[in-house]
């Protein structure tokens, strides 16, 4: 029958944490937030004890290369309605304005105003 993991507890600035598997403690150790001193215990035992006591072998992984501290996923906010599709912009370039074809553009939004310009009304 395969043996289960074994949960540690650990104590820190007086409050206790866990359960916590025996690998996630000996990160702790190699990020030294849990050193020799620190209080451990599991179900196994009748009381607290430092690591420096009960699991020595911890401290000797301690110079270990760390691993990186996980990163907090950022969720992208959804947006409403279907995604832009490549087949909803023209394939060609729109055609140059012809010579002679009366007022620019710019003189006739010009004359038309911010109404005019937002709707198609305006001065005529």
């Amino acid at each position: 029958m395969p043996q289960l993991a074994m949960n540690w507890y650990y104590e820190k600035e007086g409050v206790s944490h866990g359960p916590c598997p025996e690998a996630e403690v000996i990160t702790l150790v190699r990020r030294k937030q849990v050193v020799a001193s620190t209080l451990v215990w599991n179900p196994g035992l009748e009381e607290w004890d430092a690591v420096e006591k009960l699991k020595p072998e911890w401290l000797e992984q301690a110079d270990a290369p760390v691993p990186p501290e996980p990163i907090a996923r950022q969720t992208v906010p959804r947006t409403e309605g279907p995604l832009p599709s490549s087949e909803a912009a023209p394939a060609t370039p729109l055609s140059k304005p012809k010579a002679g074809m009366g007022k620019s553009a710019a003189e006739t939004a010009e004359k038309k105003g911010l109404f005019g310009r937002l709707f198609g009304r305006g001065k005529k």
